[in-house]
């Protein structure tokens, strides 16, 4: 078992905080019925969901600022 550095502890803060500011929002009824049975046998799914999710946006982040390293090369 590892802990989070200070970095992560702040994404996710952030992330969580994110999440409980969204309210109202429309939901696809299948999908909604085809989470909850999937979340349902599965204790750990919110903890896989939120880390596949943070490890995403590093991921899209990165690609963001590599994208724009290269374009400020061309200039």
């Amino acid at each position: 078992m590892s802990s989070m550095t200070d970095q992560e502890r702040v994404l996710l803060q952030d992330f969580l905080q994110q999440l409980s500011r969204i309210r109202g929002i429309d939901k696809d009824t299948e999908a909604d019925v085809m989470i909850a049975k999937a979340f349902a046998p599965q204790p750990d799914a919110p903890y896989l969901v939120v880390q596949r999710a943070l490890l995403l946006e590093q991921a899209l982040n990165a690609a963001k600022a590599e994208i724009a390293e290269l374009r400020n090369q061309q200039v």
